[in-house]
């Protein structure tokens, strides 16, 4: 998987709104040139306008709306379909933008495995900062790319499943796709 690491967004002439439904619900996605930059759930046209706003304070335009046949959309939709099998397939490039503390949760949430779960305390951990369990929580929480970024596969060290941007059935319905609550 290509991925671009920034602090904080490139300017561009680009900045591309499109939409699509998944096996878990529509999902927003904005791209930035050929580089996807947000996989967000929408449950309702509000969620759908604060992402479009905060789409545009970052960006600081209002992007433009992709055609439901962009070939980047139909790409993503084919492959959030066949989730988590999806070797072989063409995985967009991710633009993740994000201090260097969110940037190393992330790059370790992309080793995750289908079906693999951590704790927010391993995470910490393995980055060599036990007791930044809860920073960990608020890296995992920001993380702008959901599903293709698993941060789903993070669970609570006191058991269930936890939180999670998109909700909690949707985390689960993820994790029982990936047989990791099996």
């Amino acid at each position: 998987m290509n991925v671009i690491w920034l602090a904080k967004p490139v300017e561009s002439e680009r900045v591309e709104v499109g939409t699509l439904n998944s096996p878990w619900g529509e999902v927003l996605t904005v791209w930035h040139d050929d580089a996807l930059v947000r996989l967000v759930f929408v449950d309702d046209p509000e969620s759908r306008d604060e992402e479009l706003d905060a789409v545009s304070r970052l960006w600081g335009e209002k992007p433009a709306m992709m055609e439901p046949t962009d070939a980047r959309l139909e790409e993503l939709q084919a492959l959030l379909a066949e989730w988590p099998e999806v070797t072989g397939k063409r995985i967009p490039t991710l633009e993740m933008i994000g201090s260097d503390f969110q940037q190393s949760v992330w790059r370790l949430l992309l080793r995750l495995q289908p079906g693999q779960t951590v704790t927010y305390g391993d995470i910490a951990a393995r980055l060599g900062k036990s007791g930044a369990a809860q920073a960990v929580g608020r890296a995992v929480a920001y993380n702008p790319v959901s599903v293709l970024v698993p941060c789903h596969r993070v669970l609570p060290s006191g058991g269930g499943t936890g939180n999670y941007a998109g909700g909690a059935a949707r985390k689960k319905a993820l994790l029982d796709a990936e047989g990791a609550l099996a």
